[in-house]
């Protein structure tokens, strides 16, 4: 079988990358920057189906409503994503420069080993793969991009950063067994976790809630619920964008554990301060959060979906 040939956007990108890692990293995330702002006011042009989503979220958590404006932050938002795309080859060689500071390093400390690394997708969250090596090697949650050009990029940059395992995750909402049983090993391996949870899946953001009622399911009662089998502490650590390819890495203090509370009463207990800190690090933040051409806060979730399928199912057979 003859192998297959690259598609023109894909040479482009392979050009693209190949080019940014030779670049100042500054000119490389500006041009990033210009690709994405131009990418932008096309896909305006095309009134494609993520910008009516953005533009829907902007005036919902930002209060603007003129069109001219819309557009105007439709683009910077645009114009930001090109340069952290742009930023993905040279990962390394940001956090390398000083470009990067790092803020709570104090709370990791206190921590004990192993610990759960919370995070979510704000400015340039693969910059917390930085911390692995510090902190005594870490283990990612993932979720496939389902191959491609773009997948390989993004795991080349990951699995750049020492002392740091890949681990898969399956594409629905209950995580998938291999991916638990993964997390399981590694935790007993004495590695620390590092798990995003507001993921993406089946086109829905399994968290923060802003505004919806969630289910315990995700990332989030994943990560809940593996610090209360192990008995270890959850930090939340999140990072913010000071300027072009200037970013701060925010580590926050443990979340409580109350007394009296053990078992699954536990877990939910972590999984609602989950989504309450998410939450908190997003609202103010939300021009600058990954998922917010893919939220629809009207959006049903997959498994009210699937629970009404079934009931459907069963009154139909009955």
């Amino acid at each position: 079988m003859m192998p297959q040939r690259p598609k023109h956007e894909e040479i482009f990108e392979i050009f693209m990358v190949q080019l940014l890692r030779c670049m100042p990293i500054t000119w490389a995330s500006w041009l990033g920057g210009w690709l994405g702002a131009r990418q932008g006011r096309g896909a305006i042009k095309a009134d494609r189906l993520w910008v009516q989503r953005l533009r829907k979220n902007l005036a919902r958590f930002c209060n603007v409503t003129d069109p001219a404006e819309l557009d105007r932050r439709i683009i910077a938002f645009t114009e930001r994503i090109g340069s952290f795309y742009a930023e993905y080859p040279n990962l390394q060689r940001l956090y390398a420069s000083g470009r990067v500071e790092l803020v709570g390093a104090e709370n990791l400390d206190a921590a004990g080993r192993p610990f759960i690394l919370l995070g979510c997708h704000i400015a340039n969250w693969e910059l917390i793969g930085a911390l692995a090596k510090r902190w005594g090697g870490s283990a990612v949650l993932y979720l496939p991009l389902g191959g491609g050009l773009r997948e390989k990029i993004a795991l080349e940059a990951r699995k750049a950063w020492p002392d740091l395992e890949l681990i898969p995750a399956s594409p629905d909402a209950m995580l998938g067994i291999d991916a638990v049983l993964q997390l399981d090993r590694a935790v007993t391996e004495g590695k620390n976790l590092a798990i995003f949870v507001d993921e993406e899946r089946q086109g829905y953001v399994w968290a923060p809630s802003l505004g919806r009622s969630l289910p315990y399911a995700g990332n989030r009662w994943i990560a809940a619920r593996l610090a209360v089998r192990h008995n270890i502490n959850i930090i939340p650590a999140f990072v913010e964008r000071l300027g072009p390819a200037r970013y701060r890495i925010v580590i926050q203090p443990i979340l409580e554990k109350p007394q009296g509370k053990s078992g699954q009463a536990l877990a939910q207990h972590l999984a609602d301060q989950i989504d309450a800190r998410v939450e908190a690090w997003v609202r103010p933040r939300i021009e600058n959060w990954y998922w917010l051409p893919y939220f629809d806060a009207d959006l049903p979730c997959p498994m009210d979906q699937k629970a009404k399928s079934s009931d459907k199912a069963n009154q139909e057979s009955a």
